[in-house]
C-alpha cells in the first residue's frame, strides 16, 4: 500500500497541474491488495479540449513525474476518457478519489460508466454462458 506520504505527493503534483478534473487511485493500491510488486495505477479524467494525443502525451509527461518524486518507476497512468467500459468502471469502482476539481464532471463520468457497465455485464454474462453451453456440446 502506498504511504500517506506518497498519496500526499501524488495528490499534490496533480492539483498544480492544468487539466484534470479528476483522478482516481485504483486497482491493488486502492483496494488494499497491494504487494511489493505491485504498481500504483492512476485513473485520470482530463478536461474535454484534449486531443487524444495531447492526453497521451500529458499521460506520459505524468508518469515520468510521478516516477521522479517516488522514486519507482512502477506507476501507470490510465486516460480514462479513451480506456474501455470495464476499465472505467475498474478505476470509479472503489471511488479512491486522488483529486475533484470538476465534480459535475466526476458525477457525469460515474454515471455514464456505471450504465455502459451493467450493459457491458450482461452481454459478457451471455456471451459466457453461451461459450460454455457450446464447449459443453463439444465436449460431450
Amino acid at each position: 500500500m502506498i504511504t500517506k506520504n506518497e498519496r500526499e505527493k501524488i495528490e499534490k503534483y496533480l492539483a498544480s497541474l492544468d487539466g484534470i478534473d479528476v483522478a482516481y487511485l485504483f486497482g491493488s493500491q486502492s483496494n488494499g491488495k497491494s504487494n511489493l510488486l505491485s504498481d500504483i495505477d492512476i485513473a485520470v479524467l482530463f478536461k474535454d479540449k484534449f486531443s487524444l494525443e495531447e492526453r497521451f502525451d500529458r499521460k506520459l509527461k505524468i508518469m515520468g513525474d510521478l516516477g521522479i518524486l517516488l522514486k519507482t518507476n512502477n506507476i501507470d497512468v490510465v486516460d480514462l476518457k479513451s480506456a474501455d467500459v470495464a476499465l472505467q468502471f475498474s478505476a470509479i469502482e472503489n471511488r479512491d478519489l486522488l483529486l475533484v476539481k470538476n465534480d459535475l464532471a466526476r458525477s457525469l463520468f460515474e454515471a455514464e460508466t456505471m450504465t455502459k457497465y451493467q450493459d457491458y455485464k450482461y452481454y459478457i454474462s451471455l456471451n459466457t454462458k453461451d461459450s460454455l453451453d457450446s464447449f459443453s456440446r463439444i465436449a460431450i
